[in-house]
């Protein structure tokens, strides 16, 4: 009897949020998944647009709350592998960035299964570009430290914390907190009482790179005001350092026509990657909705017919993009190649139909 095959996990950088920054590795990573596990802050379409025979397991994470402890995620990861799957560990940002991906790593080597890191872009660089404020600027900022805002009460002694201390003397670099909603009253105080500038510039960039990106800008003392006044929700990042002051300048991503708006997508999501990404080109965010499910359905003697008729010719009809993908997924049982229908003669409806049958060769 054949040993059975362990599969693999590969722990992928979703990015952000904007799904169009996730890597090229990362797009292969999932065009090879039999199942994904993903975040709370993955773009949805990334996992609509997925194969339907892939598995999706929603294991996300938001402020306040856990749809699965991290213990059940690791041991998730390792069934699912010792099936013999590819599994994808989607994570937004980077894994190895305050997402936990180290933990998990530890527990897929300690449970002698392979794995891969597909790094990805990080907020601190995403959201604060976006948002017009570069990381490092010369004569304003020599270096940038990233740090958790969001620190788990009651650590057991020994356990890291951040040196609010050391980030208060920061002066000549930028501070990046990761999570700095919740308890952002609590880090400026800490930060003031340590010593830090109050009218240093600070910012928090809500959604970074996605439409809903929106950020506000203060005096270090002054931002929990406008924060609240501006109604930033998490996920957020906070920056503080004299390149702030740059966004006034540099700002560059506009709404755009459809900003501000929520689009639900009720086509078939196989085919609508195309509108997500003209949508969201746009400025709107996409919610895919798909309300349609198109399948095959074999006919025997409808194929024994065409081959039939081929040689002396007749008529095709296409009446949608998904009957082009659907016919020649099923041509070649009967035929070797396209010059079998060279007798045929064609027609479409729409197009998008026409546009799917010229992407194989052929014109109706």
């Amino acid at each position: 009897m054949a040993e059975k095959r362990t599969g693999k996990v590969l722990l992928v950088g979703a990015g952000p949020g904007d799904p169009r920054l996730i890597t090229w590795r990362g797009l292969e990573a999932l065009a090879s998944a039999d199942a994904v596990c993903y975040d709370a802050l993955v773009d949805p379409t990334l996992i609509a647009t997925l194969p339907p025979s892939v598995e999706r397991h929603y294991v996300g994470k938001r402020a306040g709350g856990h749809s699965m402890p991290q213990d059940e995620i690791n041991a998730l990861l390792i069934r699912l592998a010792r099936e013999g799957k590819v599994v994808v560990r989607l994570k937004g940002g980077d894994p190895f960035i305050f997402g936990r991906g180290g933990e998990e790593a530890l527990a897929l080597r300690e449970a002698e299964v392979p794995f891969e890191v597909v790094p990805g872009v990080t907020a601190a660089s995403a959201a604060t570009a976006c948002a017009g404020i570069p990381l490092t600027h010369r004569g304003a900022s020599a270096f940038a430290l990233l740090f958790t805002a969001h620190e788990t009460p009651g650590k057991p002694a020994g356990e890291a914390e951040v040196p609010h201390d050391l980030l208060a003397r920061a002066g000549e670099g930028t501070l990046v907190g990761y999570m700095g909603v919740r308890r952002l009253n609590e880090l400026v105080k800490s930060l003031l009482d340590n010593g830090m500038d109050p009218s240093t510039p600070a910012a928090l960039i809500e959604r970074g790179s996605t439409p809903r990106q929106k950020q506000v800008s203060a005096a270090l003392a002054e931002l929990p005001r406008a924060a609240e006044e501006e109604g930033i929700q998490p996920p957020a990042l906070f920056v503080a350092g004299r390149v702030v002051r740059l966004a006034g300048v540099l700002s560059w991503k506009g709404a755009g026509p459809l900003g501000g708006r929520r689009i639900l997508v009720t086509r078939p999501c196989d085919v609508a990657g195309e509108i997500y990404d003209l949508l969201a080109r746009e400025g709107a965010e996409v919610v895919p909705a798909p309300a349609i499910l198109t399948e095959a359905r074999e006919d025997p003697e409808g194929w024994a017919h065409l081959r039939e008729v081929l040689p002396e010719g007749g008529w095709l009809i296409f009446t949608s993009e998904a009957g082009v993908r659907f016919f020649f997924a099923r041509f070649r049982r009967i035929a070797r190649d396209l010059r079998a229908l060279a007798a045929m003669r064609i027609a479409v409806l729409g197009r998008g139909t026409a546009s799917a049958l010229a992407e194989r060769g052929l014109a109706a």
